[in-house]
């Protein structure tokens, strides 16, 4: 499953290259194709933390040099989410790829690195 491509659709269901949308999260890329943002929005937890990594995957494989994760519209984030912003730390650094998360995150996503000991373990910007 994770090896599948992201099938990103717009908000009527119309194909799109740079947007994922379904119940949970919406996941955006923007920016060129070399130096990707992907903004989240909406909750990062077990039924959406694996459209984030393959999302990551996705911008590795299109040739990404460097991925910036924008998680200020993130509302909720469990320990799936966790394992999404570690997995795609990993995924990038085996595709030479820069990975970083935008400072300024929501509480909620910055409470739950926080307890769990992660803001001082992930590359912020």
């Amino acid at each position: 499953m994770l090896d599948e491509p992201l099938e990103l659709l717009g908000k009527t269901g119309e194909a799109s290259k740079n947007r994922y949308v379904d119940n949970a999260v919406e996941i955006e890329f923007q920016g060129p194709t070399r130096h990707r943002q992907i903004h989240v929005r909406g909750e990062l937890d077990l039924a959406s933390s694996q459209d984030l990594i393959r999302a990551l995957r996705q911008a590795c494989e299109e040739g990404a040099r460097s991925v910036m994760l924008d998680l200020h519209d993130v509302g909720h984030m469990d320990s799936s989410g966790i394992y999404a912003l570690l997995s795609g730390r990993k995924l990038c650094a085996e595709n030479g790829c820069g990975y970083v998360i935008e400072r300024g995150m929501s509480r909620s996503a910055e409470r739950t690195l926080e307890v769990t000991g992660l803001l001082d373990e992930l590359p912020f910007c």
